[in-house]
């Protein structure tokens, strides 16, 4: 539900920025986020990042019956996305957490989940290096925790129409909502000081090399087979290249500098309770990793209903 109060905050934005109503899963999600743009069905909107899709106005967003939340596309924007107490104390540690505040959107009864949205002078967003595509675009992922069933992360993010930052309404998967305090609302939106831009563009500088093999190189020969707009194993959810089969029982992973999937596993183990390792091959085009989907065993069903029952 979207609530008018909240809406109100979001009214100088609707000029000059991107606003979006979200509600929609993308296609191959294997798991129900509800965090795409909707439609008025609640199917994905097409072309919501395309720079021809304009923005919707804050009584549009009201009327929107789809929608549980909005969004605000990343054109001009730098988002940092804290996930997880290691990676709160990350930031903190890398001079990203403090100063000034900022607009933040938090979630409620989640102290470690929390967004940091900035705007980038145009000096800022000149002096970010070129990606592989030659774009000053920015997304990269630093890890801070990396254990089989839970891994946690600061994921960098800004100036591209190819990612939007949800700011208000429903998290649908816990049913919390994204919630500001006072002093981190929309009108306290603000660009990173020279330090901390100047961290954020060393810390880009490493990963700005990334390679990613073209899409149609990786399926080539695998007509069953669809690209996954978000990997349940490793998160990806830009240039992506991992895929998922037909039947949705298993995928493939790929090794990249900034996603990837958990190493060291052995065959057979089970991560995030649904995949399992089977095996990781070098390819001509680079490293991938297979997982499939995990068929619970009569005990371990009879140990979950147990312990659902005790």
């Amino acid at each position: 539900m979207l609530l008018p109060k909240e809406l109100g905050q979001l009214k100088h934005l609707e000029k000059k920025h991107v606003l979006l109503p979200v509600g929609a899963d993308h296609p191959f999600s294997t798991i129900k986020k509800k965090k795409a743009p909707c439609n008025r069905q609640g199917g994905l909107l097409k072309g919501w990042n395309k720079p021809e899709q304009k923005g919707f106005s804050v009584n549009e967003l009201w009327n929107y019956q789809s929608a549980i939340a909005v969004g605000i596309r990343c054109d001009n924007l730098f988002v940092l996305d804290i996930d997880g107490e290691t990676a709160n104390s990350k930031v903190i540690d890398l001079g990203l957490g403090g100063g000034a505040d900022t607009w933040t959107i938090r979630r409620t009864g989640e102290q470690h989940y929390y967004k940091r949205i900035f705007l980038p002078t145009k000096e800022q967003i000149n002096a970010i290096p070129p990606n592989s595509k030659g774009k000053k675009e920015l997304h990269f992922r630093v890890y801070t925790k990396e254990e089989k069933d839970s891994r946690e992360a600061i994921e960098f993010f800004g100036h591209t129409p190819g990612r939007q930052v949800i700011v208000q309404g429903q998290h649908f998967s816990t049913n919390g909502r994204y919630t500001t305090r006072i002093g981190e609302e929309p009108k306290n939106l603000r660009p990173p000081t020279v330090r901390e831009w100047n961290i954020v563009l060393r810390l880009a500088r490493q990963y700005a090399g990334e390679k990613v093999p073209p899409p149609g190189l990786v399926l080539k020969n695998k007509t069953s087979w669809k690209r996954l707009a978000e990997c349940p194993i490793c998160n990806r959810n830009e240039r992506v290249v991992c895929s998922i089969s037909e039947d949705r029982q298993t995928i493939s992973c790929f090794h990249g500098l900034t996603f990837y999937p958990p190493t060291g596993l052995k065959k057979g183990e089970v991560i995030f309770g649904t995949w399992a390792y089977s095996k990781t091959e070098e390819r001509s085009f680079g490293t991938f990793s297979t997982f499939v989907r995990h068929r619970p065993s009569s005990l371990e069903l009879l140990n979950r209903r147990l312990q659902i029952s005790g």
